[in-house]
Order: structure tokens, then C-alpha cells, then sequence
């Protein structure tokens, strides 16, 4: 787990946490069971609030203040700066992640032979 924090103008302090789960418990109909699943989870606390937002930053132009927002976490541009560069280290360095994205890599270029050879048949079949 990876952690950033800042405190906002009012004192309060924040904390954006960033780590990774490689299971997920699922319901089947009442039956649970743990499957397999890689998630990079990122999680914006706020002290007295909890949890005020979830998920990659979001770069936006139209805020009042600041740059980008986790949920309801408007940060301005240096915090949004050492969130990111964090984002970026931890993936460089997750064994976990880099298995997960090759599995994704080989799974995309299986779908695009698998198109490729259906539109050669079905070029094929249309002469």
C-alpha cells in the first residue's frame, strides 16, 4: 500500500491510498466463493469524513479551484502531481500489476487475430 498526504486549508488531513487486491469475493445465488481478480484500487480519506472518493484522478478545466478530483477531493496542482507519480510507481513496481496487464495484452491480441481471421472468412464467403 501507497499513501499520500497533505492537509487542506482548513487543517484537516488527507490521505489518497493506493494498493491492489488479487481476489474478490462473488455470491452465487448464496453460495460465496473467491475468484481470482487483479483491481488497483485508489481511495481518497478524508479526516472526519472517511471515504470521499474512489478511482484514478481526473484531470478536469472547469473547477472552481484545483485541477482534479478523486470523488469529492478537488486537488490542486501539486498534490494532483504527487498522486499520479505515485499511481505510476506503484504500477512500475507491482509484480501483480505487470502479470495482470501482460494477461490482458495476450488476451487483446487473441480477440484481434480472432476478428482478423472472421473478416477474412468473411471476405472469403462474399466473392
Amino acid at each position: 500500500m501507497k499513501t499520500i498526504e497533505w492537509k487542506t486549508n482548513s487543517g484537516k488531513k488527507v490521505e489518497v491510498k493506493i494498493y491492489e487486491t488479487t481476489t474478490k469475493e462473488i455470491n452465487l445465488d448464496g453460495d460465496k466463493t473467491t475468484v481470482a481478480e487483479y483491481s488497483l484500487n485508489i481511495e481518497a480519506h478524508v479526516e472526519g469524513m472517511g471515504i470521499i472518493g474512489t478511482g484514478a484522478p481526473w484531470a478536469q478545466s472547469n473547477l472552481p479551484a484545483g485541477v482534479a478530483t478523486i470523488g469529492k477531493l478537488i486537488m490542486m496542482q501539486d498534490n494532483y502531481d504527487r498522486v499520479v507519480n505515485a499511481i505510476e510507481d506503484y504500477k512500475s513496481n507491482s509484480t501483480a500489476y505487470k502479470a495482470d496487464q501482460a494477461a490482458k495484452d495476450e488476451n487483446n491480441q487473441s480477440e484481434n487475430d480472432y476478428q482478423a481471421h472472421c473478416k477474412m472468412m468473411s471476405d472469403k464467403m462474399s466473392d
